[in-house]
């Protein structure tokens, strides 16, 4: 399934350094930041969201690596063996992913929200 991207109305026409709107950013980090905190929110995720659904490489990488690891303790190894860690904005990048999420509890929101709004 291919994403494509939707014009989101968030008040302003503002757009992040990659020409994505600064809300859909905001709702990736906090999808990644859902299964980082709970490796079955992986699961649940996959049928919804497609790597393609991600507005960035970054997040896009981040996403694969959680899909191929199937854990996020193997996702800085997995980031790492592929020359990507340092892309994606190194092991503080998602760090901060996980500061910013209380928990896995609303994954699949997180999720239907990026699948809906690409």
């Amino acid at each position: 399934m291919l994403c494509r991207i939707k014009p989101v109305v968030l008040g302003s026409s503002s757009r992040g350094p990659l020409g994505m709107m600064l809300g859909m950013r905001d709702c990736e980090r906090a999808l990644l930041g859902a299964m980082l905190h709970d490796e079955s929110a992986i699961a649940v995720v996959e049928g919804v969201v497609q790597p393609d659904c991600f507005g960035s490489f970054e997040h896009q990488a981040i996403y694969l690596g959680l899909r191929a690891a199937r854990e996020p303790d193997g996702l800085v190894a997995w980031l790492s063996a592929r020359g990507l860690l340092g892309r994606v904005g190194g092991a503080a990048y998602i760090d901060q992913l996980l500061d910013g999420v209380p928990g896995a509890a609303n994954v699949l929101h997180w999720a239907k929200a990026v699948h809906s709004a690409m």
